[in-house]
């Protein structure tokens, strides 16, 4: 799934933009985070439980850490997840 992601938006587009991402998840099969994977890139994704500020990162080892990103944009390793 590619998002083309204007910046920055109204209020009203914003509001388009997420009904329409949040259709595009309603049906996503998962394939484009099986090609990640397989291409050795890592999958961030959130679950329930998942920290607000913090997403889950899956590598292809199936290994899964709780990270966070600073505000310049780098990764921090919270802690490493049972898999």
């Amino acid at each position: 799934m590619l998002i083309d992601i204007p910046a920055p938006m109204t209020a009203t587009e914003e509001d388009a933009f997420f009904a329409d991402f949040e259709q595009q998840l309603a049906v996503d099969d998962g394939e484009a985070a099986a090609a990640h994977l397989r291409a050795g890139r890592p999958i961030y994704t959130a679950e329930a439980d998942t920290p607000a500020g913090h997403v889950i990162r899956t590598w292809p080892d199936q290994r899964r850490e709780l990270v966070r990103f600073d505000a310049d944009g780098s990764i921090v390793l919270v802690r490493a997840l049972a898999t």
